[in-house]
C-alpha cells in the first residue's frame, strides 16, 4: 500500500518534523530489545532443554536452535576454502583457456556436490535433473509443472521422501544437506524449463553448469538462467577490490550473529511455547523484534558470500536482502528480501498466468498462484500455507489501494491535503501495514501459535500506542533516507 503511496509524493517533499524525532528516538527504541532479550535469555536459560544448546568458543553455551545458522557455522571453513579454490579456478580458465569452461563448470560442480551431499544423494539430484532435461524435449509447459508439483508433493510427504531416501541409500547423515539441495535445485529447474521453453536454446553441459554452479548451490541465492547464462557466456572475468571489503563486511556480521547467540537465547526461547506464554509485554517485544532482525542478518551473510564468490566468476548473483530500505510493505519485503525468489516467480508464475497491474482480478490470481507455489515449496504444511495466505492477502489490499491512488479521486484528494498531510497518512497506515508485515513473518520464522502469543503479549495495553508511534517516525525517516539515496543515485548518473 505505502510503496503506491509514496510514489506520489515529490522528491522534492519538505523533510517533516516526524523524521527529526524519529532520527533521535528510533535507533534507541530498535536497539533496545536487543539489550532485553539478553536479560530474558539469562532469566530463562535454566528451564529451556538442554539439547537446545551446544558449545561455543571459550567453553561458552550456544543457542543451537537454528538448524540453518548451526549448519552453515559447522561447514563455513571448508566451503569458504572450497568455494574460493573453485571460483578463482574458474576464473582463471574463462581468461586463459576459454574452451575448457563449460567442462570444468559442470564437472568440477559436480564433483564438489558429491563431495557436500554425499555419492548417494547426487544420483538422487542428477536423476531428477536428466529426467527433467528429457521431459523438456516435448516443450510442453503444463507437463513440466505437472512434473514439478508432483514432486514437490511426494518430497514433502514424510512417507514419499523417506522410500526415496532408501531407494538412493542415503544415509541420516546427509539427509538434511539433500533434502536443502534438493529444494534448490527444483527452483534452478524451473527457470531452466520456463526459459528453454518460452525462448532460449541451450545445450546440456550449460544445463549443468546452471545447476550445479557450487557457490549458488545449497543455500541459494536463486539466480534465473536467463541472467546466469548472460554472465556465464562473457568473454572473460575481472578482478576488482569491492571482493575484498564485502567479504570482510560479510564476516563482520557473521562474527557478531554467533558472538550474540552465544549470550542471547531467543531462538531456542520462541520455541518453547509455555515460556513464551509467562513472558511479559515488554519481553514479547524483544524477542519477536530480535528474531526478525536476526533473520535478515543471517539472509545477507549467506547471500552476501555467494554473490561474492559468484563475481569472481563474473556472475552477478542477487544481491543479499537490504535491511534499511523500504521495508514497510508486504511488496517490498518480497521484491528486496530474496531478489532472485522475487524475479523467478515473476518469470516462472506471475506473468505467465497473466498476472498485470492494469487488472485487480487477474493480478490476485497470479499473486495466489505464486505463493501457493511458494507454501508448497517451503513446506507443504499448515504454517507455511498460513503464512502464504498472509502475504497473499496483504499484497492484494495494497494493490487495491494502489489502484485507487493512481485513480483520479486519489490524485484530487492529494492536491487538496497537499503533500504533508498526505505522507502523515502514509505514515498512519504504513504502521498498521507493517505490524502485519511483522506478523506474518513471526509466523515463518517461529510458528504460528509463537507469533500469536507474541503478539498477543505485544499488542496488548499501553505498548501498542508506543509501537505505532515509533514505526510511523521510522517510516518517515526511512522515506527521507530513501528519497536522498534516489537523488544521489540520479545526479551520479548524470555527472
Amino acid at each position: 500500500m505505502n510503496t503506491a503511496l509514496m510514489s506520489t509524493v515529490r522528491q522534492s517533499d519538505p523533510v517533516l518534523l516526524e523524521s527529526y524525532f524519529g532520527l533521535l528516538w528510533c535507533p534507541v527504541q530498535l536497539l533496545y530489545p536487543f539489550l532485553l532479550s539478553l536479560k530474558v535469555s539469562r532469566k530463562y536459560e535454566n528451564k529451556l532443554p538442554k539439547n537446545a544448546f551446544d558449545i561455543g568458543w571459550f567453553s561458552i553455551k550456544r543457542d543451537a536452535t537454528d538448524m540453518e545458522w548451526t549448519s552453515f557455522r559447522g561447514m563455513l571453513c571448508n566451503q569458504l576454502f572450497i568455494m574460493f579454490t573453485y571460483s578463482v579456478v574458474g576464473a582463471i580458465l574463462s581468461n586463459k583457456f576459454p574452451k575448457y569452461k563449460k567442462f570444468y563448470y559442470s564437472i568440477a560442480g559436480a564433483f564438489l556436490v558429491i563431495i557436500f551431499i554425499s555419492f548417494e544423494g547426487f544420483v538422487f539430484v542428477f536423476t531428477l535433473v536428466t529426467s527433467f532435461y528429457f521431459l523438456l524435449q516435448l516443450r510442453n509447459q503444463t507437463l513440466m509443472w505437472m512434473f514439478i508439483l508432483t514432486f514437490l508433493v511426494c518430497f514433502h510427504t514424510d512417507t514419499y521422501r523417506h522410500y526415496l531416501f532408501s531407494l538412493f541409500g542415503i544415509k541420516v547423515l546427509h539427509t538434511i544437506n539433500t533434502y536443502v539441495s534438493v529444494l534448490m535445485t527444483v527452483l534452478r529447474l524451473i527457470s531452466y524449463g520456463t526459459e528453454t521453453i518460452n525462448s532460449s536454446t541451450s545445450s546440456f553441459f550449460e544445463y549443468m553448469c546452471y545447476l550445479f554452479y557450487y557457490p549458488l548451490f545449497f543455500q541459494g541465492p536463486v539466480l534465473t538462467f536467463d541472467l546466469f547464462i548472460i554472465d556465464f557466456n562473457k568473454p572473460k572475468v575481472r578482478f576488482n577490490t569491492e571482493f575484498i571489503f564485502k567479504f570482510l563486511w560479510c564476516c563482520i556480521i557473521g562474527l557478531a550473529i554467533d558472538v550474540y547467540f552465544h549470550f542471547s537465547f531467543v531462538n531456542a526461547l520462541s520455541a518453547n511455547i509455555n515460556l513464551l506464554q509467562t513472558l511479559n509485554e515488554i519481553e514479547a517485544i524483544s524477542v519477536g523484534w530480535t528474531l526478525m532482525v536476526l533473520f535478515i542478518l543471517k539472509y545477507k551473510v549467506f547471500y552476501g558470500l555467494a554473490n561474492i564468490f559468484s563475481k569472481l566468476n563474473g556472475i552477478e548473483a542477487p544481491a543479499p536482502p537490504k535491511i534499511v530500505c523500504t521495508w514497510y510493505t508486504l511488496v517490498d519485503m518480497w521484491r528486496y528480501f530474496d531478489q532472485g525468489f522475487y524475479r523467478l516467480l515473476q518469470r516462472s508464475i506471475y506473468f505467465q498466468m497473466g498476472g498485470s497491474h492494469q487488472s485487480i482480478l487477474r493480478t490476485s490470481i497470479a499473486s495466489l498462484l505464486c505463493f501457493a507455489f511458494v507454501s508448497l515449496w517451503h513446506g507443504n504444511d499448515q504454517q507455511h500455507w498460513y503464512w502464504g495466505l498472509l502475504n497473499w492477502l496483504g499484497i492484494c489490499f495494497e494493490h487495491c489501494i494502489k489502484k485507487i491512488v493512481r485513480s483520479k479521486s486519489g490524485e484530487k484528494l492529494h492536491s487538496i491535503i497537499g503533500c504533508k498531510m498526505h505522507r502523515r497518512i502514509v505514515g498512519v497506515n504504513g504502521s498498521l501495514t507493517y505490524l502485519f508485515l511483522v506478523y506474518s513473518n513471526l509466523v515463518f520464522v517461529t510458528s504460528i501459535e509463537s507469533a500469536n502469543l507474541i503478539y498477543l503479549q505485544a499488542l496488548s495495553k499501553w505498548y501498542f500506542p508506543t509501537i505505532i508511534v515509533t514505526v510511523y517516525l521510522a517510516i518517515h525517516l526511512t522515506h527521507d533516507f530513501n528519497e536522498i539515496k534516489n537523488k544521489t543515485k540520479y545526479i551520479n548518473k548524470q555527472v
